[in-house]
């Protein structure tokens, strides 16, 4: 397995398994600068997914990784697919010196949440507030 950077040629896959995974697909327009969209191959098919956005704090002006949909193909799940992706994470965190990386996560995302707590996550008892306009 390898994980790169998506590609646009990457798009109907990794939409193939967002919507399994959220039940959403990403939008085709969509480039950010401090959004790093990395994906999971395997001979030649992409099987995992995740986004991390860069945020820097206002507060103490370091950088922080946010990631979200992490994700990997249905058929693929249990392989080792979401740790290579953290894996990722992780050492692009050290080169650019981020100190923190957050994620949230669904209660019934059990699976992922083992995967986190892997990697030395912690729960941090927050509640997640949203508005749609």
């Amino acid at each position: 397995m390898v994980v790169r950077n998506y590609e646009q040629d990457d798009f109907d896959k990794v939409n193939k398994i967002l919507f399994e995974a959220f039940h959403f697909v990403k939008s085709e327009d969509y480039e950010e600068s401090n959004i790093y969209e990395i994906v999971c191959e395997m001979d030649g098919e992409v099987v995992g997914y995740l986004t991390i956005t860069k945020i820097r704090d206002i507060i103490d002006g370091r950088y922080k990784y946010h990631i979200d949909n992490v994700c990997s193909d249905v058929s693929y799940r249990g392989k080792g697919v979401g740790t290579l992706l953290m894996n990722r994470v992780v050492e692009m965190a050290h080169k650019d010196d981020v100190k923190v990386i957050e994620l949230t996560s669904k209660k019934e995302r059990v699976e992922a949440h083992n995967l986190y707590k892997k990697f030395d996550f912690e729960i941090v008892d927050t509640c997640l507030f949203r508005r749609y306009l």
